[in-house]
Parts: C-alpha cells; structure tokens; sequence
C-alpha cells in the first residue's frame, strides 16, 4: 500500500500516542514478502528490535537489527496473532505486530482474516468488553470472500459506516470491511463496494483518521 507520510509518522513516531501501534496489526499476503517487508521498515526507522515466534522465515532475514532501537516489531503466524495482540495489550507494549501467513498450509488472505476475527470473537482482554475489528483490504475479492463468516443479518450503519456483528460471539465483536481506494483500485470495484451493504471504501485520508489516536483509543479497536 501507499500511505501519506503522515500515516506513517501516527504509526512509527513514538512521540506519538502508542495506542496506534497496540490496535494495529500489517497482516502480510505472503511469507515470502517479509524480508522485504523488514527491509522497508528498517529505511524507515533506522533499525528494528524484531522478536518473532517464525523461527523457520527468521533464519535468512536481511535486515539491521538491534536490541536498542525503540522501533520493535514482533513478527507472528496467523494462528498466534490475536494471542500476542492480547499479550501486547497487557504488557503495554507498543511492538508493531507483522502477521506473516504461513504457506504450508495454504492460508488465504481471506481465511486468515477469519482466523484473526474469530479468534478475536471468543476472548477479550477485558472481560464483556467489545472488540471493534477493522479489515483494511486492497482487493475487492478477499472482502467479498470475507462476507461469508459474518453471517446473513444485514450490517448496522454508524456513523455513515457499514458495521457487521459476528454471529454466535462471546464477546460483542463488531467487524468493518473496508476498501482501500489508493491501490489502484478499478473504478467498478470502487462502485461495487460503495453499493454492497457490507462493504465500506477508505481513502488515504480516512484511513490517516483512523488510525489516529483519536479513533482507536476507543476501547480495543483493531486494524488489520
């Protein structure tokens, strides 16, 4: 993706709240992108303190790391991410959690996400309290594949933007769907999304506001 400057000063600034590093997670499409996802990262910020639970995907990494660079990333697996996010709350610890699919056993973009949200449906690190989960997606295909473990009820609309509750959740998840119109998104999947009832388009800007600390210091409010 291509994000404003801005986007990147609210989320690798640590002058700035760190609440949007502990709501956000960059989920990667493939682990064959995560040297050079790291390799990104460490342009921007200098040098990386990476821990990871990816002993096999660690092993050739290219990147500059110290243990003394405030800049960490915690690198993770689909089936670990809600765990170490939940971990990441408790420790208050302002890691930027990479999620790094693993191949092996053919994960989608989209069955991955429903991994993370349905995780996210069963625990909470508060108990009764809810978990506002936003999917943040640059191809129209994985969110309408996405639809499908939200159930049939029709989302609710706040705000002007289109919410689905989880079916059979322990803990009052609502999930937004939402696509992202700066990836060289066509102009009919730009009009598909604007008329699907659970879909919602993001521009550069709206995505900056949400992932300011205005917005998701609301009580756990994730991004993927």
């Amino acid at each position: 993706a291509s994000w404003f400057p801005q986007a990147y000063d609210a989320i690798f600034d640590y002058q700035n709240d760190m609440n949007v590093r502990q709501n956000t997670m960059i989920f990667l499409g493939h682990e064959s992108q995560l040297s050079w996802a790291l390799s990104s990262l460490s342009l921007m910020c200098c040098s990386l303190n990476i821990a990871s639970d990816l002993e096999e995907e660690c092993k050739h990494l290219d990147v500059n790391t110290t243990t003394n660079n405030k800049t960490k990333v915690l690198l993770t697996s689909t089936k670990n991410a809600w765990r170490n996010h939940l971990q990441r709350l408790r420790d208050d610890d302002p890691s930027l959690l990479l999620v790094v699919p693993d191949s092996s056993i053919d994960h989608s973009h989209s069955n991955s996400i429903r991994q993370i949200v349905m995780d996210a449906s069963r625990e909470n690190i508060t108990p009764n309290a809810t978990n506002n989960i936003c999917v943040v997606h640059s191809s129209l295909d994985v969110l309408k594949e996405c639809k499908s473990f939200v159930g049939d009820d029709v989302p609710v609309l706040s705000q002007g933007i289109r919410k689905s509750k989880l079916p059979n959740d322990d803990v009052s998840s609502t999930v937004t769907f939402f696509l992202s119109d700066w990836c060289n998104v066509h102009p009919s999947q730009y009009n598909y999304a604007e008329m699907d009832p659970w879909l919602n388009v993001l521009s550069e800007e709206e995505f900056l506001e949400l992932i300011s600390a205005k917005i998701v210091e609301a009580p756990y409010a994730e991004v993927l």
